[in-house]
């Protein structure tokens, strides 16, 4: 009995989903072999068939000849067979193997990885592309937890899973990991009791114990991690911790504990933090906010008081007119006195008749 052609195309297929591959023809059944018909396995049939036996294994398929008379694995499309045993058959994908990128034996260097048949840099948690750099930024000196973030020469960079991942850390836990390197922030006076916590900026040097700067007088410490500081000069600790001297307007200085501003320090710090010159500003004569004003004068402001009139010279009352005192019989002298009968003048600032 002759096997259709539809029996040899089921043939085909099994054989696609096996390893090795056998033929026969033989007297059996179609699946076990023997008899007249082609079989599946082989046998003494007269036909032709071929299975691939063992089971071809991952990435595989079993090819058949035209004739169905043998059968082999091979890899399937994509995937490349880099075995280096001829008698054995290993399919990787080519497009993402890092051991085999595009080809057999092109190997990816950690931390690139294959990416469509190429090495390249596939930013993920701790991947990234650093410029020119891919970096692995728990492993990384150079880009440790973050690009351009390197670790000095005494530190490594904590990986991940690990407390404190992508941060450098020393060696000895005593130490910590300053910019500069591993410091011991209890007794070093260039990092007291933090990295970077000079104890004597301006002179260099001091004392550190404790992670606290030992300060000679009258110099002090004002908090952890500060340098020492004069309050009589310091500006952003003028007399006392904390005391900032600031203008919206002006330089500032600090003079034996109090704030100045102005060319020369000459100024006064206004509540405002405007810098006023006290002496000649009409807005702060005298004393700031004290502002110099007439109804029906020009002012100014002369050696901290307020003046009225074309000569700069005049008294501004409290209602806030600018008289002559010599000639106003409403402000004869002083501001409010009045000049009334039989003296109703006012001459050289006093009330007088009509006679003088």
């Amino acid at each position: 009995m002759r096997v259709s052609s539809v029996g040899l195309c089921f043939a085909s297929i099994l054989c696609a989903v096996s390893v090795a591959c056998s033929s026969g023809s033989g007297n059996g059944s179609a699946t076990n072999g023997g008899g007249n018909n082609n079989g599946t396995n082989g046998g003494n049939g007269t036909g032709g068939g071929a299975t691939c036996s063992p089971s071809c294994g991952d990435h595989q398929v079993c090819v058949v000849n035209d004739a169905g008379t043998s059968a082999s694995c091979q890899c399937k499309p994509g995937f490349l067979n880099c075995s280096s045993d001829t008698s054995e058959l290993s399919c990787v994908d080519k497009l993402n193997d890092s051991s085999n990128c595009g080809t057999c034996g092109n190997a990816c260097t950690y931390p690139e990885s294959c990416s469509q048949g190429e090495c390249t840099c596939v930013p993920s948690l701790i991947i990234a592309k650093c410029g020119n750099d891919c970096a692995d930024l728990g492993n990384d000196p150079k880009h440790c937890g973050g690009c351009a973030k390197a670790c000095a020469s005494d530190q490594t960079c904590v990986p991940p899973g690990d407390a404190g991942f992508g941060s450098c850390e020393c060696a000895d836990s005593h130490l910590q990991a300053c910019t500069e390197g591993c410091k011991n922030l209890s007794n070093d006076p260039d990092n007291c009791g933090c990295c970077g916590g000079t104890c004597m900026p301006d002179a260099g040097g001091g004392t550190c114990s404790g992670g606290a700067c030992v300060c000679d007088p009258p110099l002090e410490q004002c908090g952890p991690c500060s340098p020492c500081v004069d309050l009589l000069n310091d500006v952003n600790n003028c007399g006392f911790c904390g005391m900032q001297c600031f203008t919206f307007d002006a330089g500032v200085s600090c003079d034996k504990g109090k704030c100045h501003c102005g060319a020369g320090g000459a100024g006064t710090i206004c509540p405002d933090f405007s810098c006023a010159d006290l002496d000649n500003d009409i807005q702060n004569c005298g004393s700031c906010g004290q502002v110099c004003s007439a109804i029906d004068a020009g002012v100014v402001c002369t050696g901290g008081n307020c003046y009225c009139g074309p000569s700069g010279t005049g008294t501004i009352c409290p209602d806030k007119t600018c008289p002559d005192l010599q000639n106003d019989p409403r402000n004869c002298g002083t501001c409010g006195n009045g000049c009334f009968l039989p003296t109703p003048y006012c001459v050289d600032g006093g009330c007088a008749d009509a006679g003088g």
